[in-house]
């Protein structure tokens, strides 16, 4: 009866033992996982902010380059203008 008993006893040990073992398993898996995650978000967040940033500097140097464009026309035309007179 003891065998039996002492038989019981050790495997609800092994099986909490297990459990437990797993669940610290678990628990670092997801921190890594998290880790992973977080970094790879950084990553894609900074590679966005570069691009955002050298559509938004190139969108400048295109308003720029329309204004003096715009600019030139004008004096252009003024020019014209101060001619025929």
């Amino acid at each position: 009866m003891s065998g039996k008993l002492g038989l019981v006893i050790g495997l609800l040990a092994g099986f909490l033992i297990t459990g437990a073992a797993a669940l610290v398993g678990l628990k670092m898996a997801k921190a890594e996982f998290d880790s992973r995650v977080l970094a790879e978000k950084e990553a894609a967040y900074h590679k966005g902010l570069q691009e955002g940033t050298k559509t938004a500097a190139s969108l400048l140097d295109e308003a720029a380059l329309k204004g003096l464009r715009d600019e030139n026309a004008a004096l252009r035309k003024r020019i014209e203008e101060l001619e025929k007179k």
